[in-house]
């Protein structure tokens, strides 16, 4: 044998000759799916079609080609096969790739909610809100998942869960305040919620966030206050309330209507008189005068002073 072939030539030789080969391979098996592709359009064979495409995919590395094939994979099911939720296997690959595609999400929230799959349909929300960097979209998709969960899968434990979480990206946000507390009395989770809040409050303590601080100690008070019926646990989250911000009109309505509830009424008219001198709402005026003129006449024996209001 020839010298430069047994000093390991040979072998650089025969590693060449597999690179080549490897090289037409790839093209060629490609283009033999393709082609096949298109026979299987032209006949109409759209189910055949889609498992081309499935081939296609699973050899691809691109993410972003990967998607484009997905999507094409489930426009077939449903424009050309006209079965699309056949497709809803592609569209949930393409949120495993990524999870905030909005088409993707939108197509499979209509598909899963026509199934009535709806722990697919939850699961969706709930991972399109841990990926989502807006704020008030986040809540809005916790909060469609809080619903599913309560109504259509009847697991309040879990609304429960997701209120939660909404209502810590958004302490100023009522109306998630108010679903979680409303969840909260139905499944009786008072303890949980409170805790979460004055961790929240602890936080936003160490961090010097006056509003958020606000914001937590309104709702605390409010659930200890009027829901709860603890008036004396209440008062401290008042107490905190205005010594940030003494015409804070939230705080003055709600320490008022407690006072009411627990017929605290000297206390409630001197709520109330402090209101009437930081407010400049004609509503809010209007509702404090008429709740001291009712104390001044019912409660204090003193008519002609509630005429005055």
């Amino acid at each position: 044998p020839d010298p430069l072939w047994s000093r390991g030539l040979g072998d650089v030789y025969k590693r060449q000759v597999k690179k080549r080969r490897t090289k037409r391979a790839v093209p060629a098996s490609r283009l033999a799916m393709e082609a096949l592709e298109r026979i299987h359009r032209s006949e109409s064979n759209w189910e055949d079609v889609c498992g081309v495409l499935e081939q296609r995919y699973r050899a691809l590395e691109d993410q972003a080609e990967k998607v484009a094939i997905l999507l094409e994979i489930a426009d077939t099911w449903a424009d050309k096969a006209e079965m699309p939720d056949r497709g809803s296997s592609a569209l949930s690959r393409v949120i495993d790739i990524d999870p905030v595609h909005d088409s993707a999400f939108e197509r499979l929230d209509a598909l899963h909610r026509e199934s009535a799959r709806w722990e697919e349909l939850v699961d969706l929300y709930i991972t399109r809100a841990e990926s989502i960097e807006e704020d008030s979209e986040r809540v809005s998709l916790l909060r469609e998942g809080s619903r599913i969960y309560e109504e259509d899968l009847q697991n309040l434990d879990n609304a429960f869960d997701a209120l939660t979480f909404a209502w810590s990206q958004d302490f100023a946000d009522m109306d998630t305040a108010r679903s979680l507390e409303r969840v909260a009395g139905l499944t009786n989770q008072w303890s949980e919620l409170l805790t979460v809040a004055n961790e929240a409050l602890k936080e936003a303590q160490e961090e010097g966030d006056e509003p958020r601080q606000i914001a937590i100690c309104l709702n605390a008070a409010r659930w200890f206050g009027q829901e709860l019926g603890h008036a004396e646990y209440a008062g401290p989250y008042y107490d905190q309330i205005l010594s940030l911000d003494p015409g804070n009109v939230a705080a003055l309505l709600q320490r008022a209507d407690l006072y009411r509830d627990t017929q605290q009424w000297d206390q409630m008219a001197e709520s109330l008189n402090q209101l009437l001198s930081v407010t400049q709402e004609a509503s809010v005026l209007a509702n404090a005068n008429v709740q001291l003129g009712e104390l001044s006449e019912r409660h204090f024996g003193d008519p002609e002073r509630a005429i005055q209001y």
